[in-house]
């Protein structure tokens, strides 16, 4: 139960941090995005746009207890966007598969302990997006999930998906304390 309530907590601060339409929403413009929180330092601009061919300009940061987020977008538009979100957990890889692995999802073996992918659905004037989500060898479970604009076709969500494996391979390496065996 207290995986499912870390889950939740996550998505809503997820979503949370993609929803700052005003002026400013507390977004960082014009600087590098790890100025806008703890995490972003791992989703800088240069890198995600080498790692999946697609360039953000305006980074959102936020902590909530234990977990933080970032949100990356592209100034003045709804969509692509792209977050991040990390919490430490003591989870198991059993107890992780059993609650949090949703149906329809695919095993991604190259990434920390235990991780899934699935395609997100259109939805809300959307086009189609990844979520991945996974167990570090840090004890922390990250959530890495990319929504694109409504004129994106699925193949070309099928050709972002391993490319955003590889971004979150380099997340999970940057990341202190790993102890990848």
């Amino acid at each position: 139960m207290r995986i499912v309530v870390a889950v939740a907590a996550l998505l809503a601060i997820m979503v949370g941090a993609t929803g700052c339409d005003s002026d400013d929403g507390g977004r960082q413009r014009d600087l590098p995005a790890s100025t806008a929180g703890l995490i972003c330092q791992l989703v800088e601009y240069d890198t995600v746009a080498d790692g999946i061919g697609v360039r953000f300009d305006t980074a959102g940061g936020a902590r909530k207890d234990d977990t933080q987020t970032c949100a990356l977008t592209q100034s003045g538009a709804k969509y692509p966007y792209l977050t991040l979100a990390l919490s430490p957990t003591t989870v198991s890889d059993l107890i992780f598969k059993a609650t949090m692995v949703p149906a329809g999802s695919a095993d991604v073996q190259e990434l920390g302990r235990i991780a899934y992918q699935r395609t997100l659905p259109v939805a809300d004037g959307s086009g189609p997006g990844v979520e991945l989500c996974w167990l570090s060898w840090s004890s922390r479970m990250l959530v890495l999930r990319f929504v694109s604009t409504p004129d994106t076709q699925p193949d070309q969500i099928t050709q972002l998906a391993s490319r955003l494996v590889a971004l979150a391979q380099r997340i999970e390496d940057a990341l202190p304390g790993n102890t990848k065996p």
